[in-house]
């Protein structure tokens, strides 16, 4: 296989990569969030019910933390395949740029993954010089912004719910 030819299908993997992390990461959130705002809709029913409320802390802290983790996990594949996915873009406009400029192809390590030396040298490049404005960490923090939100209303509208008289 040439190397313009895996380059262009690592790009194309990885673009899809991206997209699935994406939508797992998302598709986490909306559904921690749809939870948290049972609660917080429901928050004195809960108070109110048979359960001891350190049931309830439990299982909130635990659906919080597994959220996060997963959520976290989703986000810094999607991140990877997003770098990769640049650098690939980078290499073969050089390669149309300047055709006669060989590409290294020795195999070497990047984050786990075997990738020729001029692919694994641009992410180098990237990850070490990566702007936080200008990464895919914005939506990322955004979205522990709002499951963090989310869980503090949850928590609020159980603690403030006064029994029904």
């Amino acid at each position: 296989m040439e190397i313009n030819e895996m380059i262009l299908s690592y790009r194309d993997y990885y673009g899809s990569y991206h997209h699935h992390k994406e939508q797992m990461a998302y598709g986490a959130t909306v559904l921690y969030l749809t939870g948290a705002t049972f609660v917080i809709l429901n928050g004195r029913t809960i108070k109110e019910s048979s359960v001891p409320s350190f049931v309830v802390v439990g299982l909130l802290a635990a659906a919080f933390l597994l959220t996060v983790l997963f959520v976290f996990w989703q986000f810094r594949k999607r991140e990877l395949a997003a770098d990769i996915v640049e650098a690939c873009t980078t290499l073969l406009t050089r390669q149309v740029a300047e055709p006669s400029v060989a590409l290294e192809t020795k195999s070497v390590c990047y984050k786990g993954l075997d990738l020729p030396k001029a692919l694994a040298d641009i992410l180098s490049w990237k990850y070490a010089n990566r702007k936080f404005f200008l990464s895919p960490r914005v939506s990322e923090a955004l979205t522990y912004l709002a499951i963090v939100i989310w869980s503090l209303l949850a928590c609020l509208s159980i603690w403030l719910s006064s029994p029904s008289q």
